[in-house]
């Protein structure tokens, strides 16, 4: 069985993880729509 303080680090980690890779997300989605936006325009 694991201690609050294992169960909070393990959760801490898998957050971290996950905003960085929403991050990630964001950041290449911004650059498509960017993108698509260029391209409807011109």
């Amino acid at each position: 069985l694991k201690t609050p303080e294992q169960l909070q680090n393990e959760y801490l980690i898998v957050e971290k993880r996950r905003m960085l890779i929403e991050q990630k997300y964001h950041k290449k989605q911004t650059v498509f729509t960017k993108l698509i936006v260029m391209w409807v325009v011109g």
